[in-house]
């Protein structure tokens, strides 16, 4: 929803923008595994925060 928001947003002001999404929780099975807290999580997160930390915006 919230990347939805942003999207339309952009297109609204006619800006460009990207979205990264790090999933954390899983239903592929029909029963709820909540991912937030696991390591595996946190350590994606932590790749995607400095990967987007050197990233430069050209205007």
């Amino acid at each position: 929803m919230e990347a939805a928001a942003l999207f339309s947003a952009s297109s609204f002001l006619g800006k460009q923008t990207a979205a990264i999404l790090v999933v954390s929780d899983e239903l592929s099975t029909m029963v709820w595994k909540p991912g937030f807290h696991s390591q595996k999580f946190r350590a994606a997160r932590s790749r995607v925060a400095e990967m987007m930390a050197g990233f430069k915006i050209d205007n």
